[in-house]
């Protein structure tokens, strides 16, 4: 049985995974497209890989959208070391989210911590804009 208890606690879980996805999702957009323009998607891994992207970023998964803060790492200067370090524990609490299993406490715990540094960070505003 599913209790209103453990759906509220997930509904809560997943908004605010689905806010740290895209806000990061956003952040990357925002600041390669200042650095290579419009078209920053292809241009990017074409100069700095060598080779074109695969896929859209729009379809990049969690672990994907850390890997170009690594790559263009000059571009995010401002994200602190501290960033990943709240950032890493948010997989397998993604991957137990989207799979339907419920978090543990300490889990919700570190999902709620990584949630107001990195909102903080990235100063949301609760509209779904970045400032």
């Amino acid at each position: 049985m599913i209790s209103t208890k453990d759906l509220a606690v997930m509904k809560t879980a997943y908004e605010k995974i689905y806010i740290i996805e895209n806000l990061l999702r956003m952040y990357i957009s925002k600041r390669m497209k200042a650095k290579y323009g419009e078209h920053w998607f292809y241009i990017a891994p074409n100069k700095t890989l060598k080779r074109m992207p695969k896929g859209s970023f729009d379809s990049k998964n969690f672990h994907d959208l850390e890997s170009y803060l690594h790559i263009y790492s000059a571009l995010f200067k401002e994200v602190s070391p501290n960033f990943t370090f709240y950032l890493r524990p948010l997989y397998p609490i993604r991957n137990k989210i989207a799979h339907n299993q419920m978090l543990t406490g300490e889990e919700l715990s570190q999902l709620t911590e990584s949630f107001q540094y990195i909102t903080n960070i990235f100063e949301f505003n609760g509209e779904g804009v970045l400032n």
